[in-house]
């Protein structure tokens, strides 16, 4: 059944109309009543109707405003608007806002029951293309093994992740958030005349093999690229090389029917699947002077001018890491880092070290504090120099890292306080203005209208609407004790509307305006 709200401030329409929804048939269940459209639209989110009917003319927010309203966070509610006047002055600007019809006043059954079937039928063909497209859902998933191949195969040709596929891979169920990358080409070291049904089936029974021999390892991608098989393994750690080309060289040497060799590219630390491709298809080219039914290992073939230790690139992630993410990925970083450069001597790579101390101090937000704590930037660097030992001097980065954290929480936690102060000063000064709104109070002091919600919700528990409903009902609290008008308090308060200025009232204090100052003692004239 659909969820329906009634809005309207007439007790006896009220009561009539719900008879006739109920005599209309059983596609809605009535779950609200409303008086007024304040109420009905602070509490549209519980509720969550896929039927509003409400009156024109109701309190405080009229019919067409709540509409509006109610569009912008229920986009796909349907409004029926009950209206005494011609529905030709309001259609225009009815029919932006999705209302179904008009029903005038006085009510008639026939009327209320044509537009809920209008209404029924549209709700129905909603839910018919969230089924058709839930269909497409399910054929998506059913192919996804061969749009995961494709991607695969588009990956293996690129240096990097271009714009368009970043997000891509992730949707088609491809994980990329690894810290290294190490590529392996499965290739047929001869065509052997007569036995090409064999050389067929030899792919399909190597990604067996290497499913049962690599997965409580690694994880990996296996993945056809024209007339080779591809597996891309990836690791949070850096993988023992050594032990990848023993299990693959295992893997071909049991695969006794027909002769198969593997091209292994160095270890990556970036998306540079092409450069890796690129790598196992030159170690494949040692076959030809060494045989076949081999594992060919790229980095027993490369000069050592050709092996990068460090990747710049991990460097420099590693300062927005500590900036922006949890603490446990920098330190894993880090991690990879000295993994990188564990037992190698430190006088040769003081140069790389450095670099990483380099893009720590410069993610800091409180350099003073920093320096302060190490008895000035040299004092930093010196202690740097002073270490003998890779493990060392990736311990002191990690306490770094915590500290320069902290330093820079700090500054955050600071800054909202500072901002927050600047929201509350400039409200406590101007909750009597009638055109206090979030907008105006966001463009006077410049913070946008989400933070300054966010800022009141994380410190305040509180919103915009409810600090200023608080500070307008305290003040009013207080005016009431005199002997002013109640209209008059209200204009004061910035309430154009006095009715609507009471209704408010009752709700924050349980009393009206009337009953507040009975049991007040009023101030002597």
């Amino acid at each position: 059944m659909y969820r329906l709200v009634i809005v309207e401030d007439e007790r006896d329409v009220r009561k009539r109309l719900v008879g006739m929804i109920e005599r209309a048939g059983g596609a809605f269940e009535l779950v609200a009543e409303y008086e007024n459209g304040v109420d009905a639209y602070e509490s549209v989110l519980t509720d969550n109707p896929d039927l509003i009917i409400t009156d024109i003319r109701v309190p405080y927010i009229n019919g067409i405003e709540l509409s509006k309203k109610v569009r912008d966070v229920l986009p796909l509610c349907k409004i029926i608007i009950i209206t005494g006047y011609s529905e030709f002055d309001y259609a225009r600007e009815a029919a932006n806002l999705g209302v179904m019809g008009f029903v005038s006043k006085p009510i008639t059954p026939d009327a209320v029951a044509a537009l809920l079937e209008k209404t029924r039928v549209s709700l129905d063909g909603q839910y018919v293309t969230a089924e058709s497209l839930s269909r497409l859902e399910d054929f998506y998933h059913s192919s996804l093994p061969v749009i995961r191949e494709n991607d695969l195969c588009r990956l293996s040709g690129m240096n990097g992740l271009p714009p368009e596929l970043e997000k891509k891979p992730v949707y088609n169920r491809i994980d990329l958030a690894y810290e290294f990358f190490l590529f392996c080409l499965f290739d047929l070291d001869e065509a052997q005349a007569g036995r090409e049904e064999r050389h067929e089936l030899a792919f399909p029974s190597i990604r067996g093999l290497v499913v049962e021999a690599m997965g409580s390892l690694w994880d990996f991608e296996l993945f056809s690229r024209y007339d080779k098989l591809c597996l891309m393994i990836k690791s949070h750690t850096l993988p023992d090389t050594s032990e990848i080309e023993r299990r693959l060289e295992k893997i071909i040497l049991r695969h006794s029917d027909v002769s198969v060799s593997v091209g292994i590219s160095n270890v990556h630390r970036d998306h540079n699947f092409a450069t890796m491709r690129r790598e196992a298809m030159r170690a494949l080219e040692y076959r030809s002077v060494m045989g076949g039914r081999k594992a060919f290992f790229y980095g027993n073939t490369a000069t050592p001018s050709q092996i990068r230790l460090i990747d710049d690139e991990s460097v420099r992630e590693l300062g927005y890491l500590l900036r922006f993410r949890p603490e446990e990925e920098y330190l894993a970083v880090l991690g990879g880092l000295r993994h990188t450069l564990e037992g190698v001597g430190m006088g040769s790579y003081y140069y790389a070290l450095t670099g990483i101390l380099n893009v720590l101090i410069k993610a800091c937000d409180d350099l003073g504090s920093l320096y302060l704590s190490h008895g000035g930037q040299e004092g930093i660097y010196r202690r740097l120099f002073e270490i003998r030992t890779t493990g060392e001097a990736f311990a002191f980065f990690g306490e770094l890292s915590r500290e320069i954290r902290t330093l820079n929480d700090g500054v955050l936690v600071e800054g909202m306080e500072r901002n927050l102060h600047k929201v509350l000063s400039y409200m406590d000064a101007h909750y009597c203005d009638a055109d206090l709104s979030f907008e105006s109070l966001a463009g006077e002091i410049g913070f946008s209208v989400s933070y300054i919600s966010a800022l009141l919700k994380k410190k305040m528990g509180t919103s915009f609407v409810r600090h200023l409903t608080a500070l307008r009902m305290e003040r009013a609290r207080e005016l009431l004790r005199g002997s002013g008008k109640i209209v008059e308090v209200a204009e004061q308060l910035g309430y154009s509307d006095p009715y609507y200025f009471s209704h408010c009232f009752k709700r924050y204090t349980g009393l009206s305006p009337r009953e507040y100052r009975g049991r007040e003692p009023v101030a002597a004239p």
